[in-house]
């Protein structure tokens, strides 16, 4: 037998190795693209968070500002406050009439954005 003679079996374990390795590497990046993707997710809402913390603050101060200021104008502190809590409540009730188009809507298209956006090679 010369070393030149084709040898099949050879050949068949050198394709599964060949679709081993294949198939390693694309596992590999399955893994590398899902880390990205929840590395994007934390970090937007790592984002979100920090801004909702400051602004509910700065909304804190704001209303006890102007709970005092409508105090003045009406001469009377309670219903300064009353309409500060009347503003919200009304805030409150439009926040979960609107909840689909504003917070539902917003957040399907982020993730399904991270998730399904496909990169040009």
């Amino acid at each position: 037998m010369s070393s030149d003679e084709y040898r099949p079996a050879k050949e068949i374990s050198r394709i599964f190795k060949l679709f081993k390795d294949f198939l390693q590497i694309r596992y590999d990046i399955f893994k590398l693209e899902i880390t990205e993707n929840l590395v994007k997710i934390l970090s937007g809402f790592y984002v979100f968070f920090v801004l909702v913390s400051l602004i509910t603050t700065s909304a804190l101060f704001f209303s006890f500002a102007a709970a005092y200021y409508f105090g003045e104008i009406f001469d009377s502190l309670p219903l300064g406050f009353s309409l500060v809590g009347l503003f919200y409540l009304f805030m409150i009730l439009i926040f979960v009439l609107l909840k689909n188009r504003i917070i539902t809507r917003p957040i399907i298209k982020f993730v399904s954005k991270i998730f399904f956006n496909k990169k040009a090679d």
